[in-house]
């Protein structure tokens, strides 16, 4: 985890109102705008809900070095105005839009260490992602969806706009999850494996 830095976990504030009847779901992602990192997976992801006459949603997408014309994509989908680009921001400011955000989906393809996600978690935000070794190590089982399986995906955020209780028990669940992550948490374990390391050498 040699570069997580988080300074604080918050927990949100408990969910009384199923979110489904918010006027705007506030989706975040943060990474690349490449392929590798699921683009196309929040296009189809929006255009299925869209299909199924769900409109109370935006995607904010935070992060650059695109690799194909997305906003191309979503408008020949004519889906433009389920998304938002907010191009790369300096941690400030990723941070604002963080505790603006309901859910975070994190769709990629491949990922080290995620930790755009643990940052998310340390907000109180519900995660959905795919699959990989990453994210299993982070999230429950019952979050995660095959790349191709996009109705797996589409349950899950209905279970988690359909629910309160299941809302705020993963908002809650991931709180606790990124205290792991905290700054002085890591530190520690890094000094107690130099340390270590230092003293092997020294034999």
């Amino acid at each position: 985890a040699s570069n997580v830095n988080i300074q604080n976990v918050q927990y949100k504030k408990t969910l009384i109102k199923e979110l489904k009847f918010k006027e705007t779901i506030e989706i975040g992602y943060i990474g690349a705008l490449t392929k590798r990192k699921g683009i196309s997976i929040l296009i189809e992801f929006a255009n299925r809900l869209v299909e199924m006459d769900i409109h109370n949603f935006k995607i904010n997408l935070i992060g650059g070095h695109t690799d194909y014309d997305w906003k191309e994509k979503i408008n020949e989908l004519k889906i433009d105005k389920y998304f938002v680009f907010h191009g790369i921001l300096d941690s400030k400011n990723v941070d604002l839009l963080l505790n603006e955000f309901d859910l975070y989906i994190q769709p990629s393809f491949s990922e080290g260490l995620p930790r755009a996600t643990i940052e998310a978690m340390s907000k109180g935000l519900p995660v959905i992602a795919t699959t990989l070794p990453g994210f299993k190590e982070l999230l429950e089982e019952d979050y995660l969806f095959e790349h191709h399986d996009i109705d797996k995906m589409i349950s899950i955020f209905n279970n988690l706009i359909n629910s309160v209780d299941n809302y705020n028990l993963q908002s809650k669940r991931n709180s606790d999850f990124a205290k792991n992550f905290l700054y002085d948490v890591l530190h520690e374990k890094r000094k107690t494996f130099y340390n270590n390391l230092l003293k092997k050498d020294s034999i």
